[in-house]
């Protein structure tokens, strides 16, 4: 009869069949022209695909025989199966490792009549009882069956999953890739102790329960590549798995390896989940839940940050622009707590930037955290930077004074570094850019004096000797009192004493003349004045940034004749 149904730590189902003899109370005992009703513990094992096989009651999993029928010869016995149908399962084994014990209740424990009590069997191993108990005596009554069943008085759960070497550093748990189960020090080529991977059960605030595990060469040998480590813990509460930081020191299993990136891929059976401190954070589960997806993937050697920086090799000034800024990490393990910063040289302004950096001043700092290692084929990382070259011609050095260059190479740094204070930060310049600029040469020449009302030329040379072109050209000649407009060449408008010219583009190298003829006045401001010097300037401005306005003048001395009347009589007789 089918009184019990278990399910053990590997998934398989354990059926318990109970005895009815154990019910009857005879005297003497049942001789074996009786026919028996016999117990039975079946395992039916998980067949890969959500069911189970078919279990197998002839060539038993456990060797379940008690009981007998002639007290004076239990070899004689014809009751020797005699298993009650109570069946439970305790996770793990006697040692605190993988597999977990099965019980069930069973009449004649000990040989002995009329008593009761309880089988232990290693799971996995089945085979013989590893362990028999007596709880129950019906002598009284002549029967053995005291127990009705069994069952755990404390909920739990296991929580476990793999230390394995994470060859490539991908932070995933690829095919071929070994657990690290221990490290065979002294190369005997057995396990010996202070030889595996020491693991830590802490509380959820981090302070050691006192629980500790050492890695075995595999939890469950059933499962190829499976999980070396597990702890049984309370469902219900928060807990932290850490791998005991001696570990890493020399000598030990870990010595030079190092967590591996964590929460890759997506799949948390196959992902790392330690962090940079070989600590994993595990929530609150379900009762008698098998929990295996808290792996430690440990690779050997330093991370490798780098970056690298691009912009145009020239820009205008005035010109906003974008550095492209790339990084990654080529080492075998994430980069922890890095930074990359990047200080802007004299002639750049910030305008903006991707990846909510912190700005102050010229520092412009990115606060990157983790950095896992590149992964091949995916695109690398990348920033962006918004700048603006100066517009401001008084930024540019001086050549020779007070004339300032038309170039100016702008050399910006950037530098990504980690908190591991053996590995340097890495620099990177980029090319340098260039910026460019306008620049205005302007004369104006004209006669030293001229005559009242006298017609006479200026002439007036432009020329751009910046390396890039001018635009919206004009050049503005404001003449003073004492001479007025009479013709020029080129385009342009007057309007009153202002002579416009809209020269519009003026490429780099280019030079334009023109002449602008004035007349002088005829009439001086007061009779005391024959020489009135007469300044004018004429400005040329763009409204490309860079060049700023410049200035040319000449000086003309307006003349008129200063006449005079003597009288003078004759002298008296």
């Amino acid at each position: 009869m089918l009184t019990s149904i278990a399910f053990a730590e590997d998934g398989s189902m354990l059926l318990g069949l109970r005895s009815r003899t154990g019910d009857m109370g005879t005297t003497p005992m049942l001789g074996s022209d009786v026919v028996h009703s016999e117990g039975d513990l079946l395992r039916a094992a998980p067949d890969g695909s959500g069911g189970w096989t078919t279990p197998n009651s002839v060539n038993d999993h456990f060797n379940d025989s008690s009981g007998f029928v002639y007290a004076g010869n239990p070899s004689q016995a014809e009751y020797i199966e005699g298993a009650q149908g109570g069946v439970a399962t305790v996770p793990g084994s006697s040692t605190g490792t993988f597999g977990g014990e099965a019980i069930t209740t069973m009449a004649w424990p000990l040989n002995a009549n009329y008593t009761g009590g309880a089988f232990w069997y290693d799971q996995r191993t089945g085979g013989n009882a590893t362990a028999r108990e007596q709880t129950y005596n019906g002598d009284q009554h002549f029967k053995s069956a005291g127990l009705g069943d069994v069952e755990l008085l404390c909920n739990w759960r296991a929580i476990g999953s793999r230390v394995w070497h994470d060859t490539n550093g991908n932070g995933i748990q690829d095919p071929g890739e070994p657990d690290m189960t221990w490290n065979d020090l002294n190369g005997n080529g057995v396990q010996d102790p202070g030889e595996g991977v020491r693991l830590q059960l802490l509380d959820a605030s981090g302070v050691p329960t006192g629980a500790e595990v050492v890695t075995a060469a595999q939890v469950n040998p059933d499962t190829p590549q499976g999980d070396n480590w597990r702890f049984y813990v309370s469902p219900h509460e928060q807990y932290q798995v850490r791998i005991h930081p001696d570990m890493f020191l020399p000598g030990q299993p870990l010595f030079g390896f190092t967590p591996t990136q964590r929460n890759v891929g997506g799949d948390t059976r196959r992902d790392s989940d330690a962090d940079a401190n070989g600590i994993i954070a595990v929530p609150v589960g379900l009762r008698s839940q098998i929990d295996l997806r808290y792996a430690f993937g440990l690779v050997e050697g330093d991370p490798e940050p780098w970056i690298d920086k691009t912009a145009p090799a020239t820009v205008a000034s005035g010109q906003q622009f974008a550095y492209t800024i790339t990084y990654g990490n080529r080492g075998r393990r994430a980069a922890p707590g890095v930074t990359i910063v990047d200080t802007l040289p004299t002639g750049l302004t910030f305008v903006s930037a991707t990846g909510s950096p912190s700005v102050s001043g010229q520092t412009i700092t990115w606060n990157i955290g983790n950095l896992p290692v590149d992964v091949p084929g995916d695109p690398p990382r990348t920033l962006t930077l918004m700048v603006r070259a100066t517009g401001n011609e008084a930024d540019f050095p001086i050549t020779t004074a007070p004339e300032r260059a038309t170039t100016w190479d702008r050399v910006n740094v950037v530098i990504i570094s980690t908190t591991i204070p053996t590995i340097p930060p890495v620099i990177s310049t980029g090319t340098p850019t260039q910026i460019q600029r306008p620049n205005f040469l302007i004369s104006k020449s004209g006669p030293a004096t001229a005559g009242a009302g006298e017609y006479f030329d200026y002439t007036i040379t432009v020329r751009n000797n910046g390396v890039i072109a001018a635009n919206g050209v004009q050049m503005e000649d404001t003449l003073p009192t004492g001479l007025t407009y009479h013709a020029a060449t080129g385009g342009h408008s007057v309007s009153g004493q202002r002579v416009l010219w809209d020269i519009g583009t003026l490429n780099a190298g280019e030079q334009h003349t023109y002449n602008l003829r004035v007349r002088a006045a005829a009439v001086f401001p007061n009779d005391a004045i024959i020489n009135w010097n007469r300044t004018n300037i004429v400005e040329i401005r763009t409204t490309t940034p860079g060049a700023g306005s410049k200035w040319g003048s000449s000086t003309t001395i307006l003349q008129r004749p200063r006449l005079t009347i003597t009288l003078t009589s004759p002298s008296p007789v």
